[in-house]
């Protein structure tokens, strides 16, 4: 699992419940206050399924594109790793911004440059040419995660926030699902070579950025009306101030950084064995199985947590990821490479759910984009950092006793870091609640 594995797809059917309304802001009426939510219940649900299969198909397939045309361990590894600190580490100012600003453009922006890099993607056949693409891809994505996830937040009230979530990531998670077998299909049966495999890949994801893009220009914001002393508050924190400021969230934030570095170790290995055991109209499979149980987990995720809370669900979403490396550790076909990604879809469908709630109900109405900013900025250098020392050591074991041998000792290691660092989450306090 690599890219659903680290990109927090957000993502069925129905248009929102009525019931899931923000309550009025301190000043303003109720009405100016949640026109916004009328005026957002078919682009957003729209918008997720633009966003859920462009950023799978990106994230996924650009590793696998760099494995295909000769990146060697340590390319990979720093491939992953600078996407991983430009994606999430920049978020904390984008995310202030868009607090500032409105959330509408930086997503415009965001997708629209990202739809541009897609299609240059398969234009290159160097590893270094295909990494500095990435690198302009994370940034772009970097402006539109926050403002995403605060646009949801914006749309959500707190009770019903995992329920909201799970809903709408949700009819992200099934369209990609659908799109998948049907992109698996064209694949197959109209492309006769790998590369005009990945060529057709990158097309669409880049076509689905820029539609999604064009799409966020329907959106109406939501006016939040703030008193004077609370804006100034606001227009002053740092961009570590949640950490410094709210110790519940910064001990969620650190053992979730712990689990992100043992996470992330798998992410410059897995893309081999998947290159070697599939092929890309085959990992369009290994997709789909994931999208299959993701949606049954978001479905599933609001209930599980009005009922038990997130600190359980946050639990168990990380600890089932200890299984993946096992199952790519065994797998030597697509289909049994399948399970490793019906076990991750289960998994990461609800963390991404719950991790998301879990930001959101720490923050207020001002400071959504500065918690979501904090929380990435974090999670990136973690996630760098592992990354890159997982690159470094595969290339190192490689020379030592071969690269066959040192990808399925790779695996054995990454099992045990991230059985170990699901184990802190069972220590981790439940959300402090913000009344917005």
């Amino acid at each position: 699992m690599t890219g659903s594995e680290n990109d927090a797809s957000i993502n069925i059917i129905t248009a929102l419940d009525s019931e899931e309304i923000d309550e009025p802001s301190e000043m303003g009426s109720f009405e100016d206050e949640t026109s916004h939510i009328s005026r957002n219940k078919k682009t957003i649900p729209a918008m997720s399924s633009g966003l859920s299969l462009s950023s799978s198909l990106m994230g996924t397939y650009i590793q696998l594109y760099a494995v295909f045309v000769g990146a060697s361990a340590i390319i990979l590894s720093l491939l992953i790793s600078l996407r991983n600190l430009f994606q999430l580490g920049f978020q904390a100012p984008f995310g202030r911004l868009s607090d500032r600003i409105g959330r509408k453009p930086l997503i415009f922006g965001g997708f629209m440059t990202a739809g541009f890099i897609s299609f240059l993607v398969p234009q290159f056949d160097s590893p270094y040419a295909i990494l500095f693409l990435l690198i302009f891809y994370s940034l772009s994505f970097s402006a539109v995660s926050p403002a995403w996830q605060g646009l949801l937040g914006d749309n959500s009230s707190i009770g019903k926030r995992t329920k909201y979530l799970s809903k709408i990531t949700s009819i992200g998670t099934f369209t990609t699902f659908l799109s998948l077998l049907i992109l698996g299909w064209i694949m197959d049966n109209v492309f006769e070579t790998a590369f005009l495999q990945y060529q057709f890949v990158f097309v669409v994801a880049g076509t689905l950025f820029i539609l999604t893009g064009l799409l966020s220009l329907t959106l109406k914001e939501k006016t939040i009306s703030i008193k004077p002393q609370r804006l100034a508050r606001s227009s002053k924190l740092a961009i570590l101030d949640p950490l410094r400021n709210d110790k519940t969230f910064w001990k969620f934030t650190l053992i979730s950084g712990i689990m992100g570095f043992a996470m992330s170790i798998g992410w410059p290995v897995f893309p081999y064995i998947r290159e070697e055991y599939a092929t890309p109209s085959e990992n369009a499979r290994l997709w789909m199985a994931f999208s299959l149980t993701q949606l049954f987990a978001l479905l599933v995720a609001g209930r599980l947590s009005a009922r038990f809370g997130l600190k359980p669900l946050l639990f168990f979403g990380r600890f089932i990821m200890f299984f993946i490396p096992i199952i790519n550790f065994f797998a030597r076909t697509w289909y049994e490479l399948m399970m490793a990604n019906l076990v991750g879809g289960l998994g990461f469908g609800i963390f991404v759910v719950s991790m998301n709630s879990y930001i959101l109900e720490s923050s207020s109405a001002e400071t959504k984009g500065a918690y979501i900013g904090s929380y990435n900025l974090v999670f990136g250098l973690f996630t760098f950092a592992g990354s890159l020392l997982s690159g470094l050591l595969l290339d190192h074991l490689a020379s030592v006793m071969g690269f066959w041998d040192a990808i399925y000792l790779m695996c054995i290691i990454i099992a045990i870091a991230r059985f170990l660092g699901s184990l802190p989450f069972l220590f981790i306090d439940e959300p402090k609640g913000v009344k917005q």
